[in-house]
């Protein structure tokens, strides 16, 4: 993972970078945090076209009630969606396996999200860029591909 303060000292909390000028995301720096950050409710994120993920919780707006993640390991993705207001304590996870893959777009990188074999989300990387916390990174993606079956 390529360190943006070394990149451009004194500017890489001001400047959003496109993934060219960064290279490509890996599987590894994606599990790394584990975690991956999408504010808004479950339907934003099934619906929206453009979705930004951080690194970090710290980097959601403040009061923040509803999100989705993404939780990735070197093995096993999940999306999860939080009410964090309504019910702090509860989850809405999908059972289903799913497989999170990285892909060579003709312009971009993608990453693809299959369910049973079948692929159901593609997104194109827009940008990667700091949050302004730490090592945290934020992801632009722009949906490519319109679901083709529910979750």
């Amino acid at each position: 993972m390529i360190n943006l303060t070394n990149l451009l000292p004194g500017l890489a909390g001001l400047v959003l970078l496109p993934l060219s000028s960064l290279g490509q995301l890996t599987r590894a720096g994606l599990a790394a945090p584990g975690v991956w950050y999408a504010p808004g409710a479950d339907s934003a994120y099934y619906q929206a076209k453009t979705l930004t993920f951080v690194s970090d919780a710290r980097a959601l707006p403040p009061g923040l009630c509803k999100y989705t993640t993404w939780e990735i390991t070197a093995r096993k993705f999940a999306i999860v969606s939080y009410d964090a207001c309504a019910h702090p304590d509860l989850a809405s996870r999908f059972l289903t396996k799913k497989k999170l893959r990285l892909a060579k777009g003709k312009n971009a990188q993608l990453v693809d999200i299959y369910r049973g074999g079948k692929l159901v989300d593609s997104f194109e990387v827009l940008a990667i860029s700091p949050t302004g916390i730490e090592d945290s990174k934020r992801i632009t993606l722009k949906r490519v591909m319109p679901k083709v079956s529910v979750y």
